[in-house]
């Protein structure tokens, strides 16, 4: 356990004290496709952003796609999902439920896409520690904030955290924050927040434990990976849709806690 936490803590240092410039030369052979879409545990709303694109990290101005027919289905019903322009695509108050299977089927221009997730478990956040650390070559002097938890020993676990300090958000797509339980299955995880700035007095600090399956972080990681590794050759993440298809359907139980930092 110490280990993990120190060779993460050290890689989380080095990033966060660097301004991270995305220029990743993808695969852009042809125009594809590109789905993002994501189903959380509970009553939420279903998302799907639709574009097409020469890569998953195109432009901004990459072009939406207005005119597709989007499903989700539950195993015995398909639900469809609101077209709410600029190729957003929203099913609302939809309940997922942890361990069932959802399909989304995205049909545009004579074309179907089809992606499977599995909804994982919920995993609880015990508590937030904030622990005052000096300035130093990596930080500010401030709170060093730790998120503390118990793995289930029953099943592997794959985890991304988020973290809100008074406003300021981390753990998005250009800084993630992705964790498996190889060597803690079972364990109580105390984990540094290296990624994140340090809070300060009276900051109100809010942190987000997404449980995801395997699928979901294996794709999260291979986003990682070409953001900030070294890929030798051009390539975009694996999506989990077929026919060619970019991006991903991923599926996350979260659990949430806020604290405001005090003496």
């Amino acid at each position: 356990m110490k280990n993990i936490i120190l060779t993460t803590a050290i890689s989380f240092a080095i990033l966060g004290s660097c301004t991270k410039i995305i220029d990743v030369e993808l695969d852009e052979a042809d125009k594809r496709t590109t789905i993002d879409a994501q189903i959380e545990l509970g009553t939420k709303s279903v998302t799907s952003k639709i574009t097409t694109s020469g890569n998953f990290f195109g432009a901004n101005s990459n072009p939406a796609v207005t005119n597709a027919a989007v499903t989700l289905n539950d195993g015995t019903t398909d639900f469809p999902l609101i077209n709410m322009g600029n190729g957003n695509y929203e099913l609302s108050n939809f309940s997922a439920t942890s361990g069932a299977n959802y399909t989304m089927k995205v049909t545009e221009n004579g074309q179907t896409y089809e992606a499977q997730t599995t909804m994982p478990n919920v995993v609880k956040i015990d508590t937030l520690l904030a622990t005052f650390t000096p300035q130093s070559a990596f930080s500010d002097s401030g709170y060093l904030i730790n998120i503390v938890f118990r793995d289930p020993g029953a099943e592997a676990n794959y985890y991304r955290i988020e973290l809100d300090i008074a406003g300021e958000r981390y753990g998005t797509i250009e800084d993630m924050i992705l964790l498996d339980d190889d060597l803690t299955n079972g364990n109580i995880v105390n984990f540094p927040l290296f990624g994140a700035d340090v809070a300060q007095l009276g900051d109100t600090v809010t942190c987000y434990l997404r449980s995801l399956n395997k699928q979901s972080f294996d794709y999260f990681n291979a986003v990682d990976e070409l953001l900030f590794g070294n890929a030798a050759t051009p390539a975009n993440p694996k999506s989990n849709f077929d026919n060619n298809a970019l991006g991903n359907f991923s599926s996350f139980a979260n659990d949430t806690l806020t604290i405001i930092v005090t003496q």
